[in-house]
């Protein structure tokens, strides 16, 4: 019975697990000129590019045959403070940031005014 109650638990908190989703951002509303600016002011990032429509794209990865894995819990940390901090005033012209770290344990990250502001509140 115990064995039954453990497999059912189990069952149910892997169902739950694999039903959270990575958070969905608005899409940019960002101007023109506001995007050429951007550009300007973040040439010097490496690793960072801006698209045409408002994307803030960060991307960094662990070296190619490399036994290192990313820890996501700093992954989330550094990502919230660098895109809610630095990168805020961008946010509040309406650019979204996207950061991708790429390798073993990488994730996804997007961010927004929206987003910022529900985190700061919570």
């Amino acid at each position: 019975m115990k064995l039954r109650t453990l497999v059912v638990t189990s069952g149910i908190i892997l169902t739950v697990g694999c039903g959270i989703k990575s958070y969905v951002p608005t899409a940019p509303t960002v101007s023109d000129n506001d995007i050429e600016m951007a550009r300007e002011w973040l040439s010097d990032v490496d690793n960072l590019k801006i698209s045409d429509d408002g994307y803030i794209n960060y991307v960094e990865a662990l070296p190619g045959s490399s036994s290192y894995k990313w820890n996501t819990t700093n992954i989330k940390r550094i990502s919230q403070e660098w895109s809610c901090g630095n990168m805020y005033p961008l946010l509040e012209k309406g650019f979204v940031i996207r950061l991708l770290f790429k390798g073993k344990g990488g994730k996804e990250e997007y961010f927004d005014k929206a987003r910022c502001d529900a985190e700061e509140t919570n």
